[in-house]
């Protein structure tokens, strides 16, 4: 219920944020909203015992949104490459028990890539020509995705899907919340993106709805490895916000690529 009250307040600034704002406004977005999740994936880290370089790894992801939003293919290998040499090196020049360095530097990383790097694919699809509208349509092929699964879950789930991970979740919902990410893809493509082809809407609303289910439980896999239920509490009620975003960790940067091979119109 969670996830939809949470679709349901954010909603309208999303949809605000996406469509109207240039490129730099949305670069500031993402580079806030990745911070901040980052923030929340390393204090999980933390929670569960396993030391993190946490500013360090923030400041990392900013530059990969960054170099994501200069579109340069060279700076974001360059960024890559050295920030993750960096790492390695401050774990030989800082003051620290060794035993667990490379564990730190190691976590670190998995924060970089597994928040940064996929969430900071929104900038490349933003860049993209209609890319407000891909950002759109990934939105709602979610949001119908997460409404179809907890109202059928809720009322007529019986066989649970990986209880240890999420309780919550059964085959029944996960089937319905498929069919709701292929009914939101149809309808985004009759009110925005008619050149969308229907087998292209049918093909993305399967795939992004799985990534997107998928996303959440790996989401669920880092909270029961620390023992929290939530990500944070920046949201009352609601959690942290790599909880409301968990389901774009994958779908993000999926369907980024496939544009790319198949529309091949960037800017």
């Amino acid at each position: 219920m969670k996830r939809i009250l949470g679709a349901l307040l954010f909603a309208p600034i999303a949809i605000l944020l996406v469509y109207f704002s240039t490129p730099l406004i949305f670069f500031i977005a993402v580079s806030v909203v990745v911070g901040i999740c980052m923030l929340e994936f390393y204090h999980l880290m933390e929670v569960r015992g396993t030391p993190v370089r946490r500013y360090a790894g923030v400041f990392q992801g900013f530059l990969v949104v960054f170099a994501f939003y200069q579109g340069g293919l060279s700076l974001t290998a360059f960024i890559v490459s050295a920030g993750t040499i960096g790492l390695f090196m401050s774990a030989l020049v800082g003051r620290e028990d060794l035993s667990r360095a490379f564990e730190k530097t190691a976590y670190t990383l998995v924060g970089i890539f597994y928040v940064g790097w996929l969430l900071a694919h929104l900038v490349l699809l933003h860049r993209m020509d209609g890319g407000r509208f891909y950002i759109l349509f990934l939105l709602l092929v979610i949001w119908f995705g997460d409404i179809a699964a907890y109202y059928v879950g809720k009322n007529f789930g019986r066989r649970k899907l990986a209880s240890e991970i999420s309780p919550a979740k059964t085959v029944e919902g996960t089937g319905a919340g498929l069919g709701g990410s292929v009914a939101g893809a149809f309808v985004a493509r009759w009110l925005f993106l008619g050149q969308l082809s229907a087998v292209d809407a049918l093909f993305l609303g399967v795939l992004l709805g799985l990534l997107g289910q998928l996303g959440d439980l790996s989401e669920s896999v880092v909270k029961r490895s620390a023992g929290a239920k939530d990500s944070g509490r920046l949201i009352p009620g609601h959690g942290g916000l790599l909880d409301r975003l968990d389901s774009l960790l994958f779908s993000a940067p999926i369907l980024y690529y496939y544009m790319l091979t198949w529309v091949q119109i960037i800017k």
